[in-house]
This record gives structure tokens, sequence and C-alpha cells, in this order.
């Protein structure tokens, strides 16, 4: 397709004025000549572009960026028609661009179909998963930017990604400043290192038919490979929870979620678990794991803000001569008492307690059961953020217990590096703002 449009006036960024030219494109190539103006060029191949026409006094001017935002050309006219004729053939390169994009993500459907179809290449998918980085699966943000990255660089794979239909795929004002909310050098070392590794090992069993092909069709694997794992993960856990998940909605299945007590329903760490899990059991429309977590994380805290609801309500009717434990009241309290307290708080929460004895406990103060599964709880009524000693001894205490997993409650906060240890190895931490919210919940009392 090609179109020739008369007497314009295009925009020289380096004289940085409207010079009046003539102008003849075909495709991708270009020819603009005029008094001032008399060059041949080509517009990038890769991109789509987007256009805006808008009136100036007399004038009409159309824009032309690519998708990135980043402005390519700009002409002039008095005649809107002509500038028209140009954005027409701008919107037949999008076509030829869209189709091409629709069938890149239909080859890469095809190979990912291929591979996880081989048991041994799924197995080293896996394997790959479980012993490199898997930050970019954990957090959505890092998810978000990762697939940005990919996008900018190889923009033909836009239809794989999740960001195409949450709109993360658009460089506008609104997401500009999103790559500054992670560690891009550490996503990006992580693909020239890791992920690249990977590709590199995977072509030598798959034939590929292009560099692209092969970037996008690892990245599809590694997310439905890594959407399993963490699903099944999250099922291990807390499948007593959901006996019922087939025959229940997603809203149903967020009050259930509320009610795990070994989980703070604030944490974003455990709602990307959670929406794997939902995934894996169909609970949303979308397939996007972007779209999903974030509409998840609108559910989950607006259960939250009916439980608060309906506890000030409580609150509200309670009797007059009764007081519910504060967090004052805890911040007098010696560790024995609090120990205590904590033990009172699990008995109500449906758990057997043993408490541990005061010497040699090996960082372990409760033993607490329930659904089968034993957590050890260590409490710390401490004046400071507990550090990371703390996590420490309660990761070797379940370790010595053989117990499923560790709690730490305190009265107060944590240090970044006991949250961080904490994090690593699966460490579930009670600050004093969840602690206070649990015995609200349960309204224990004085």
């Amino acid at each position: 397709m090609n179109v020739s449009v008369l007497d314009l006036f295009w925009w020289d960024e380096e004289e940085k004025e409207f010079l009046p030219c003539d102008i003849f494109i075909e495709d991708y190539t270009f020819e603009f000549s005029g008094s001032k103006v008399n060059f041949k060029g080509n517009l990038p191949e890769d991109y789509k572009y987007c256009f805006f026409i808008r009136e100036h006094e007399s004038f009409y001017i159309l824009e032309i960026w690519n998708e990135f935002s980043r402005k390519e050309i700009t002409f002039m006219s008095q005649n809107q028609e002509k500038l028209n004729d140009i954005k027409v053939h701008f919107d037949y390169l999008n076509e030829l661009k869209d189709n091409n994009r629709e069938i890149f993500a239909e080859l890469v459907k095809d190979k990912v179909t291929d591979i996880t179809s081989n048991s041994d290449l799924t197995k080293l998918t896996v394997k790959f998963i479980e012993k490199t980085d898997q930050s970019v699966f954990k957090s959505i943000n890092n998810f978000i930017v990762f697939e940005r990255l990919l996008y900018v660089n190889l923009p033909i794979g836009e239809k794989v990604l999740d960001i195409f239909e949450s709109g993360f795929d658009e460089f506008t004002e609104e997401t500009d400043g999103f790559e500054e909310t992670v560690d891009s050098d550490d996503l990006r070392e992580y693909f020239s290192n890791e992920f690249t590794m990977y590709a590199n090992m995977l072509i030598k069993y798959v034939e590929f038919q292009s560099q692209e092909l092969v970037t996008y069709t690892i990245w599809e694997l590694l997310k439905q490979v890594s959407s399993r794992l963490f699903a099944d993960e999250f099922e291990r856990s807390y499948s007593v929870y959901f006996n019922d998940i087939n025959n229940i909605s997603l809203l149903d299945c967020v009050k259930k979620y509320h009610q795990i007590e070994t989980i703070n329903p604030d944490s974003v760490a455990s709602s990307i678990f959670f929406t794997y899990f939902l995934i894996k059991h169909n609970k949303f429309e979308s397939q996007s794991f972007i779209v999903n977590n974030i509409g998840l994380i609108d559910l989950i805290l607006g259960e939250q803000e009916q439980t608060n609801v309906d506890n000030f309500e409580d609150w509200l009717l309670e009797d007059e001569h009764k007081s519910i434990v504060s967090l004052t009241d805890i911040n007098l309290m010696s560790g024995h008492e609090f120990e205590k307290l904590v033990a009172i708080l699990f008995q109500k929460l449906g758990y057997s307690v043993e408490i541990t004895k005061a010497v040699g406990d090996q960082g372990v103060d409760l033993i607490v059961e329930k659904d089968g599964r034993k957590y050890g709880v260590q409490t710390k009524c401490y004046s400071k953020p507990v550090s990371n000693k703390a996590i420490q001894e309660i990761v070797a205490g379940i370790k010595y217990y053989n117990l499923d997993r560790a709690i730490v409650v305190t009265n107060n906060t944590y240090t970044k590096s006991a949250l961080n240890l904490a994090e690593r190895n699966n460490v579930l931490l009670w600050d004093g703002a969840i602690l206070e919210e649990k015995i609200n919940d349960l309204k224990i009392e004085i």
C-alpha cells in the first residue's frame, strides 16, 4: 500500500520548525521532497503506531508515535483530509502488524504444547523454576516489569504477554514510573543469565525458527509450569479449607481464605499463591495472571473491610463490663503471660496447643495442631522490633520437632532483615497489628 500527499508541512526536529514538503510513503519506506526538504528513509518495522489529529488555530496537526510513546513524526496541514490519508496508511501498517503478532502467538502456543507433552522437558522446566530465582513469579510488580522489558525489546510477542490484557502494555504517564517500583537491574540480570542459559539448553532439544520464538516460548512455558507448581504448593498447605472447591464461587473462596489463621490476608505474597491456586481450579474468567491477581486483591480487601465493619458493630453492642484485650494491655505483659495469651488465641482458633518446656525449647514456645498439620510458634513480647535471630531460632526449632511450618508472634514489628529471612524460609509473621486484629475477631477478654 502507498500514499502520496502534496503540500504538507513536516516538523524538523533539528531545525525546530515546520518545513513545506510533499510526501510519498510505500509500506515502511518514505520520501519527503520540497524546497528545504529532500530525503528518503524507513520507518521502524518492529512497532505499531499511535496517532492523534488535533486542531491548532487554522491548521490541523497529525502526531505519530510508536507504541512505546516515542514520537516518530509530525505533519501539519490546513486540509484535515490530507492528514487522514496518512492516518489510513498507518492503520494499514498496524493491521499488518497485528496479524503477524497473532500468528506469532499461535506459534508460541504450539511450541509450548509440544514441550509440555514431553515429560523430560517438563521435568527440566520444573527443576529450572525450583533452582533459580522465583521472584519474577512471586511478585506482581516483578512480573509486570519483566513482561514490559520483553515487550519493549521484542514487541512481536505482545499477544503472548499478560500485560496485553491488563493494560500495562501501554507506556503512558500513568505507567511510565512503574519500572521504579522494582529492581529492574535484577530482572535484566535474570534474563541475561538464568533465562538465557535455559534457552541455550532448550534449543538442543527443540527446533525454533527465530530467537524471538525461543524467548517467548520459554516465557510462556515458565508461566504455565510455575503457575501449576505454586498452585500445588498452596493446595498442599490449605486444601482442607477448600474441600468443595469445585462447587463454590470465587467470592466463597475468598471468604474461606479469610478463615485460614496461618495466613495474613494483607500479605501480597500469600495472595500470589492463592491466585495460582484459583487459576488452577478455573475460578476466573480471564487467563491473565495480572488481571486475576489484581481483581483477587480487591476482593480480599473488600472481605477484610466487611470483617472490620462487623467487628465494629460487635464492639458497639458488647457488654460494657467486659473488656477485650488491647495492645496496650499486651505491652505490659511478661513473656510468660504473653505466651499464655497466644496459647489461648490458638485454642480459640480451633487448634490443640502444647506448651513446650521453658528450658531447651529449641526456639519453639508452642506446638499447635489442626487438620493434621503441626506448627511451631515462637512468642516475642518485645518493646522493640524482632530481629532475624528469632527467625533463625524458629527455623531450627521446626526441624528439631519435625513440624510443618513456623510462626512467630509479637506485639511489636520486625526488622527488615527478619522479614527477608522469614520470606526465604516460609515463616509466617504476626506483628502487633495482626495480633490485635485476631484478638478482636475472637473477642478475647481480660
